[in-house]
């Protein structure tokens, strides 16, 4: 089977977005950085209002306000940062030639990914797995590596679907996610 679709930089975004998130190390760092100023303000909130003064409870209740709001929105405004992150190392790095038209050759013992910058074929038993995330299917030919078949590139969504699905089938026992 072989489908051509496009490949954008706004696809290699989300995909590089996506790896940065699955990074277990990033987790802690932002469990911390979500809880932590919450719970300092919280605790802060507390000991003001201990104090049983009507001007500390004012900020006693500033405070509390502050916490409850800091973590309501920090991780939508991280996701972003993540993300603005992301496409400024991507634009600084020019991945031109890699995205635009792609070729994807899917074959009973190999994938063919072909860019115009680029071309890279792997046998299915030697690659790490394959993840649906819905708007696209990642294929990966090595633990950072993928071949990355976006839906909306696609001529239509059932080309789109038969691609994945094949990749689905041939990648049955590394399925992520």
């Amino acid at each position: 089977m072989e489908i051509r679709y496009t490949f954008t930089f706004e696809d290699y975004v989300a995909f590089a977005t996506h790896s940065a998130r699955k990074v277990q190390a990033g987790w802690v760092t932002y469990l911390i950085e979500w809880f932590l100023p919450p719970l300092v303000a919280a605790i802060g909130a507390v000991e003001l209002a201990r104090f049983n003064d009507p001007k500390l409870n004012y900020y006693a209740t500033g405070l509390a306000i502050v916490a409850v709001a800091y973590a309501a929105v920090y991780p939508f405004a991280r996701r972003r940062v993540l993300e603005g992150g992301v496409r400024a190392y991507l634009e600084r790095m020019d991945i031109g030639g890699v995205t635009g038209e792609a070729r994807l050759i899917l074959t009973d013992d190999r994938l063919v990914f072909v860019t115009e910058a680029d071309r890279y074929e792997a046998r299915w038993q030697n690659m790490k797995g394959v993840e649906d995330v819905g708007h696209a299917t990642y294929i990966y030919v090595t633990g950072v590596s993928a071949a990355i078949i976006p839906r909306a590139g696609c001529a239509s969504d059932e080309e789109y679907e038969a691609a994945r699905d094949f990749a689905l089938r041939k990648l049955a026992d590394r399925v992520i996610g």
